[in-house]
C-alpha cells in the first residue's frame, strides 16, 4: 500500500508531506513548498484548500501516468521536489500485468524546474536515476486502485 499524507498541522511548506510505501517499510518526508509555488493562483489567493485540490490533481496525474504505461516502458512520478534533487517513484511495467516500483532520486533536475502535474513528460534519463529502495513487484491494477485512495490529510 502506498500513502501520500499531508500534515496540515505543520505550516510553512516544509516537512509536511509524507510518502509511505508500506509494502517495503519505506517513508520519505518532503515539502509542499514547490507545490505551492506551482499553484495556478496568485500569492494572495493560496490556501490550504487550494493546496489540497492541487495535491489531489497530482495523485490523479500519477494514476493517469500509470494507466497509460505500456509493457517494457517506465515512468517517473515526481514526489520530493527539492533545490538539489527530485525524488521519484520509478514505475516500470515489466510484464503484461505487473509493475516494478522503486523509490529514488536524480540530481540532474531540481524541484523548481518540475511541474508535478506533468509526469507524462520524461524528466530524467534512466541512467540519471539513483535507487534508494529495492524494486518490488505489484499488480498494476491493484497499484492503481491503491493510488486512488492514497491521499490522506492529517489535521
Amino acid at each position: 500500500m502506498i500513502k501520500v499524507i499531508l500534515d496540515t498541522s505543520i505550516s510553512g511548506g516544509h516537512k509536511d508531506l509524507t510518502l509511505n510505501i508500506e509494502d517495503i517499510g519505506f517513508i520519505q518526508i518532503a515539502d509542499t513548498y514547490y507545490f505551492n509555488i506551482n499553484l495556478p493562483y496568485t500569492q494572495n489567493t493560496r490556501s490550504l484548500e487550494k493546496l489540497i485540490t492541487y495535491l489531489n490533481q497530482f495523485i490523479e496525474n500519477w494514476i493517469s501516468c500509470v494507466e497509460d504505461l505500456k509493457k517494457g516502458k517506465c515512468t517517473y512520478l515526481p514526489f520530493d521536489l527539492s533545490d538539489e534533487y527530485v525524488g521519484f517513484l520509478k514505475i516500470d511495467q515489466n510484464s503484461e500485468f505487473d509493475v516494478l516500483i522503486t523509490y529514488g532520486y536524480s540530481t540532474s533536475c531540481a524541484g523548481y524546474n518540475i511541474n508535478p502535474l506533468e509526469c507524462k513528460n520524461k524528466f530524467i534519463n534512466d541512467n540519471e536515476f539513483e535507487n534508494i529502495t529495492e524494486s518490488f513487484r505489484k499488480n498494476k491494477e491493484l497499484f492503481i486502485k491503491e493510488l486512488k485512495t492514497s491521499f490522506i490529510i492529517n489535521k
